[in-house]
């Protein structure tokens, strides 16, 4: 058996084992499995509990008991809201609004070279490395005060004594670490080397450098590094410019190596000595017992705080796309105490830092965001314009793209310390860049998206949303990837964005299969499985879609968290194939955009609706039943949801059986979705209501006839009284035209009709009792007699009523929306649609014994009144035995 529904095994197994197999067939229709031929509609108990029972094994008759445990709610999507979009498109702006004649350059780039900051000058560091680097050494001078001392305490000179003097080595060995987690040191090292050269003689200074992955080497030249590394001769200092590896917490194996080099330079009746720019709090005591410490700045940090600093270090720098050494200590030293040379370190080898090199590293797509948001909120004024002021300083000496990029992703607020020239620049720019790639193709342009793909991943809401260059920029950058199955466009994009041309409007149906959610052509929706959302049309056939899941704030209200959008390009009208995408099990709310409209649909389950005692989806889309008790029993009624949308009401003027007030054609926004009675209100309903059944051809499954609209409010009034919140209502004639078109625009929700006879339209008798077929297997003995009745389909003698629901249904699930009985709606008759309203709502008027309006048809009349369009009028209080009507229960939303 196949599964159809939203039922396990497991329960399967637990009511066949209370039950037997006897009640197999019937199970399988219960529980949405096919059994042989018949397939049945889906069907979702609303049962609260199943009971456990014994299950036998006929192998080894053991006994397995299951526990008695509540359903769990199955989840249902449900399209609430609508909104028409293609009237709000915009057209592109243009390119300037101060009469430029283009891009000039950047006209106030800063001429000043940036500031470059030591970590600490020679007049500083000197006097620290040399009393550690140098030794009291005897030169030629004479010492004549030291003779004239020995002289007078009667010391016999062997030899004139000499002056001794503090001097350099006697043999000194520097070695830069060159890691790449000491980027902002290296300009120091530098600095430091060019001094000891400067200071200590060649002969007794030697170089080596320590690089990633390639160890100790001694430079022969600029360039090469090839060398072996040997220790220098007994007696010598080893000094080390870096951080012997305790930078990076967490790593230990790095200082391990520098510890045990120490210990190799201590066997070699050598120093080992270090410049380090951390603290000895911040270094292993295992590695201050081996190595001499001398502190190359002055660290005002703890090492509790280090994090701290570190993160308020990184959402400074958050809006630079390029973070150059310099830079990053620039900005730096704008913190004072509250950072050191520690906090520059964290900084550079945090997570959130990528792509690091001498000449500079840049923010991870996946911090950016959140870190600029902090710059923005958390930063005060006066230092945000501080790091910006730096910021453009530094990129005076680069390409302006980079400075143009982080411009525009900058906040207003932040914008008051630049240029505004800068600002019109950076339009400018992008503006000439876009209209360039529009017009290029190729290989031209391969250079310009890698580019392009940089900026997406950086960029945020304001460089996508920017009031001149934004929409450009999403456009140009769809287009260079629209032909990437994976490629989903930037924060900002709209599917209006990509105009769609001339092409023609295409109608797709989203369609929920189990956990899945396909977007299925409307030419091929009936030829798969699912269940349909909602109808929707696009004419670039680009659809995008996002999921919000509800959070709790302060632990007692909600709130929705969006998630990603994506979007999904509709297949060919003529494939088969569709995308199935994963409807997320914590989602609360789905958001489908087009080019043209945009539906959103939220998650409920059967506990949401109170008046509710079943709820499922099958292929017509979702459906809740609610029960009435009656004096001969319970009364079940269907009601199936109908998605919000818009349509063209009314009919065209050559469609045939036209009457002149079914005009003008107007469009209609149906912005809620609504619930409405899957057939009109049957005979046994009506009388589990009122406790009386009013109509001529009488059975409990026909519908009810010989009610006035004013019966149907007091109806109305009496079942809302015994179902609490139940509201139900009569339709409003655009709605219930609305759900009779079930999304078609054609004379009959099947297609075009052909009117051969007054009375006989074939298309008409698959999904109608009308004039030409009402006799057909009319079993009652007070039929109407129809002898004289001409040019009818079937020449029967007597016709009536027929049970609801043995007609074709419309795409929603809708039966006897034509035919059978006209169906009484809430509006007051108006002789067209001139004036009507767009939005749905009940036409009202002045007038209130104005007659009502009816819709639908009914089963003796002739065919032309039977199509989708065709509208009739009654007087209120007028009863007849072809008048019924339908409820309708208004939109609420869940949650």
């Amino acid at each position: 058996m196949k599964h159809q529904g939203l039922c396990g095994r497991a329960d399967l197994a637990e009511i066949l084992g209370s039950q037997g197999l006897e009640a197999a067939q019937e199970l399988a229709e219960l529980l949405e499995y096919d059994w042989q031929a018949p397939q049945p509609e889906q069907t979702l108990l609303s049962q609260q509990e199943r009971y456990s029972a014994p299950l036998s094994d006929s192998e080894d008759n053991q006994e397995v008991e299951f526990s008695k445990e509540p359903l769990a709610d199955i989840p249902f999507w449900r399209p609430e809201e609508y909104e028409y979009l293609a009237e709000e498109k915009e057209e592109t702006p243009p390119p300037s609004s101060t009469g430029s004649t283009g891009y000039q350059g950047w006209t106030q780039r800063p001429l000043q070279a940036p500031e470059q900051h030591l970590l600490a000058p020679w007049s500083e560091l000197h006097p620290r490395l040399r009393s550690h680097l140098s030794a009291l050494r005897t030169g030629h001078a004479l010492d004549v005060d030291l003779a004239v001392r020995r002289i007078c305490r009667g010391h016999f000179l062997a030899e004139l004594p000499r002056q001794r003097r503090r001097r350099w080595g006697p043999h000194v060995q520097f070695i830069e670490d060159r890691s790449i987690r000491l980027v902002p040191l290296w300009q120091d090292q530098q600095y430091l080397r060019k001094k000891l050269i400067q200071t200590i003689a060649a002969d007794r200074l030697s170089r080596a450098i320590w690089r990633d992955g390639r160890g100790l080497s001694v430079p022969q030249n600029r360039d090469d590094y090839r060398q072996g590394y040997c220790l220098p001769p007994p007696g010598s200092t080893v000094l080390i410019a870096g951080d012997l590896g305790a930078s990076i917490q967490g790593k230990s194996s790095l200082w391990q190596w520098w510890l045990a080099f120490g210990r190799e330079i201590q066997a070699a009746e050598c120093r080992p000595l270090a410049l380090c720019p951390l603290g000895r709090a911040h270094l292993p005591q295992e590695l201050t017992s081996v190595w001499k410490i001398i502190p190359w700045t002055k660290i005002s940090q703890s090492v509790d705080n280090r994090e701290k600093h570190c993160e308020r270090l990184l959402c400074l720098i958050s809006p630079a796309i390029r973070i150059e050494p310099g830079l990053l200590r620039a900005v730096r030293r704008l913190l004072g105490r509250d950072a050191d040379i520690t906090t520059e370190l964290d900084t550079w080898n945090h997570p959130a830092i990528s792509s690091r090199s001498s000449a500079g590293a840049s923010l991870h797509p996946e911090y950016t965001q959140k870190l600029r948001k902090a710059f923005i909120s958390k930063e005060p004024e006066a230092l945000r314009q501080q790091v910006l002021a730096i910021l453009r300083q530094w990129r005076g000496y680069l390409p302006e793209e980079i400075w143009y990029e982080e411009l525009l992703n900058l906040d207003r607020e932040s914008l008051d310390g630049i240029p505004g020239q800068d600002r019109e620049n950076a339009r400018q720019y992008f503006q000439e860049f876009c209209a360039e790639i529009a017009a290029a193709s190729g290989a031209e342009v391969a250079a310009d998206q890698e580019w392009l793909k940089r900026i997406e991943a950086r960029a945020d809401q304001r460089l996508w949303a920017d009031s001149r260059i934004g929409k450009q920029l999403v456009q140009t950058v769809y287009a260079l990837h629209r032909h990437e199955p994976d490629y989903q466009p930037p924060e900002g994009f709209e599917p209006g964005m990509i105009d769609g041309g001339d092409a023609p409007l295409r109608k797709f149906i989203a369609v929920q299969a189990g956990g899945e959610l396909q977007f299925v052509p409307h030419s091929l929706s009936r030829t798969g499985d699912g269940s349909p959302l909602a109808l929707l049309s696009s004419r670039n056939g680009i659809v995008q879609y996002s999921f919000s899941e509800q959070k709790d704030v302060d632990g007692d209200s909600h709130d929705l968290v969006a998630g990603q959008s994506r979007i999904h390009h509709l297949q060919a009208r003529d494939s088969g194939q569709q995308e199935h995408l994963s409807l997320p099990t914590t989602a609360d709310q789905l958001r489908i955009q087009t080019d043209c409209e945009q539906l959103t649909l939220r998650r409920c389950t059967l506990p949401d609706f109170s008046w509710a005692d079943a709820m499922g989806r099958d292929r017509f889309g979702l459906w809740a039943e609610f029960v009435v008790e009656g004096k001969d029993g319970p009364v079940r009624q269907r009601m199936r949801w109908i998605p919000p949308g818009r349509f063209l009401m009314g009919s065209p003027e050559d469609e045939p059986g036209r009457y002149d007030d079914e005009g003008p054609q107007h469009w209609v926004t149906i912005n809620k979705g609504f619930w409405l009675f899957d057939t009109p209100v049957t005979q046994a309903l009506w009388q589990a209501v009122t406790g009386e059944n009013p109509s001529k051809f009488k059975s409990p499954d026909r519908p009810v006839e010989q009610v006035s609209w004013e019966d149907c409010q007091k109806f109305v009034q009496e079942i809302n009284q015994q179902i609490s919140r139940l509201n139900l209502s009569l339709p409003s004639e655009a709605q219930w035209e609305y759900a009779c078109r079930a999304g078609s625009s054609t004379a009959l929700y099947t297609g075009e009709i052909e009117i051969i006879g007054k009375r006989n339209a074939p298309a008409l008798d698959d999904i109608a009792w009308y004039g030409g077929n009402s006799g057909r297997n009319f079993e009652l003995d007070n039929g109407y007699d129809t002898s004289d009745w001409k040019e009818k389909q079937y020449d029967d003698k007597r016709a009536g009523t027929h049970p609801v629901g043995l007609k074709q249904a419309n795409d929603w699930g809708l039966y006897d929306m034509l035919g059978n009985v006209w169906e009484w709606v809430a509006d007051p008759w108006h002789e067209d649609y001139d004036g009507a309203p767009e939005d749905g709502k009940i036409w009202e008027n002045d007038k209130p014994d104005e007659n009502r309006v009816i819709r639908g048809g009914s089963w003796n009349n002739k065919a032309r009144n039977c199509r989708s369009a065709c509208r009739n009028r009654n007087e209120p209080d007028n009863r007849n035995d072809n008048i019924g009507f339908r409820c309708a229960r208004a939109h609420e939303r869940v949650g």
